[in-house]
């Protein structure tokens, strides 16, 4: 490993959310210059949340989400929505759990997500888009945050860092 990958693994280290705003900030123009055509990857990080959204196939988009507040975020699957380059409009239905203890349990249309945690959710719905994905916007309470579109390769290299982001810090 070369000295400048190690001390950007420091730097990420001691204050990862602001790094990692970092280098969002320098990925995103290299998105903003292709066509929005072929974007199945969507990323949205403030002081208070790390939101991404990845639109898998007409049935299913992956939502992961960081709670990085000290309140609780409410969540519901209707609060996902996908713009296509023709107008039109697509939202979640349900969310599934994946690794359920309890099969009917599966299946809910909305969580409270605590302070200080990570969820997973498969986002179940009609996203049968008629055009290349325009605009992914995602509704957290009563905030509408808007995903920015990222490149596959720059979306694997953002979860690698949000992945390694230890939770129990509160810096």
């Amino acid at each position: 490993m070369s000295a400048p990958e190690k001390q950007l693994i420091r730097r990420l280290s001691r204050s990862g959310v602001i790094i990692l705003a970092l280098i969002l900030l320098a990925l995103a123009p290299s998105a903003r210059g292709q066509a929005l055509e072929g974007f199945r990857h969507y990323f949205f990080l403030s002081d208070q949340r790390i939101v991404t959204v990845e639109l898998i196939n007409p049935q299913k988009a992956i939502l992961n989400y960081i709670n990085l507040g000290d309140t609780y975020e409410f969540l519901e699957a209707p609060g996902l929505l996908v713009l296509d380059s023709e107008g039109g409009s697509f939202h979640g239905h349900a969310l599934e759990i994946e690794d359920s203890e309890d099969p009917n349990n599966r299946f809910k249309v909305s969580e409270l997500i605590q302070p200080h945690v990570y969820v997973g959710y498969n986002i179940l719905g009609n996203y049968r888009l008629a055009g290349p994905a325009n605009k992914v916007y995602f509704k957290v309470g009563s905030r509408i945050l808007e995903l920015e579109p990222v490149l596959e390769r720059n979306f694997e290299f953002i979860a690698s860092r949000v992945g390694g982001l230890n939770l129990a810090v509160e810096n």
